[in-house]
């Protein structure tokens, strides 16, 4: 029971990234069941956080918060030797907490989130965590910077967090600071190099079958392509990105993306 709860988790968590989010469900919740049966609180606490982030991405921000309220009680709940050696690992927590502030055009809260997962990845020396909190970082500020200083300061930032996912073989990470960088670009007045960026990351996401990567990158084409006049391309990556955001039909949709798509095909900015 005890490893058949842990490879469900760890099936739960590819299966969303192609966007297969019925199955991710499922297994997420029948992961849950598993642990609590063997009381494996570390795999049930992992499990209630993906399971919180399948509802935030299919747009449940409401019940997706909930959840991950659930998630970090079960690690409060574990006893106090247990919980002061997990502790660091509520970054994918507040990791989760970041991108529904993001959503949810919270900024500074996502700012926040961002800088608690990356003090207790640090904190437990996890260079992959370390890079993907540093990556919502990055996120975070180019959501709240305004054109100048601390745009260039991310800008900075996103090379060495580049370097280090591409050394350590971190593909979804890699593809993420590659669409941040992609935005960087547009937002720093440069929208050639965004697109440019931001095709061959499409290529590349649609290759490794990242289905939510390609529906967020066609979503940024659409914004460039926007922002240069182009409508009519813009509908093009807008509709492509619906397709791609679509995953398991009407309430199991990848729903940020599948939003702003349907608001750039409604004639919006």
């Amino acid at each position: 029971i005890w490893y058949r709860s842990v490879s469900l988790h760890q099936l739960a968590w590819t299966r969303k990234s192609s966007g297969e989010f019925k199955l991710a469900a499922a297994n997420a919740d029948e992961s849950v069941r598993l642990a609590e049966a063997c009381a494996n609180h570390h795999v049930r606490a992992k499990s209630l956080e993906l399971a919180a982030d399948l509802l935030i991405c299919r747009g449940r921000f409401d019940a997706g918060r909930d959840m991950l309220g659930e998630a970090r009680a079960a690690w409060r709940d574990m006893d106090d030797q247990v919980f002061r050696t997990a502790k660091t690992l509520l970054r994918e927590d507040a990791a989760i907490a970041c991108q529904l502030a993001l959503w949810t055009g919270d900024a500074a809260a996502a700012r926040r989130h961002a800088a608690e997962a990356l003090s207790l990845a640090r904190a437990d020396n996890d260079q992959p965590s370390m890079i993907a909190a540093k990556v919502l970082e990055a996120q975070a500020a180019l959501a709240a910077a305004e054109p100048g200083g601390e745009l260039t300061a991310v800008g900075r930032k996103l090379d060495p967090i580049l370097d280090d996912s591409r050394r350590l073989g971190l593909t979804s990470l890699t593809a993420k600071a590659r669409l941040v960088r992609a935005r960087y670009l547009r937002a720093s007045g440069d929208p050639e190099a965004a697109r440019v960026e931001a095709e061959e990351l499409r290529s590349d996401s649609r290759r490794r079958d990242l289905r939510l990567h390609t529906a967020d990158t066609e979503v940024l084409l659409a914004e460039i392509a926007l922002g240069q006049g182009e409508r009519e391309v813009a509908d093009t990556y807008a509709r492509a990105a619906q397709a791609s955001a679509e995953c398991d039909g009407e309430g199991w949709r990848y729903q940020p993306a599948w939003d702003r798509a349907a608001e750039i095909l409604d004639g919006g900015a």
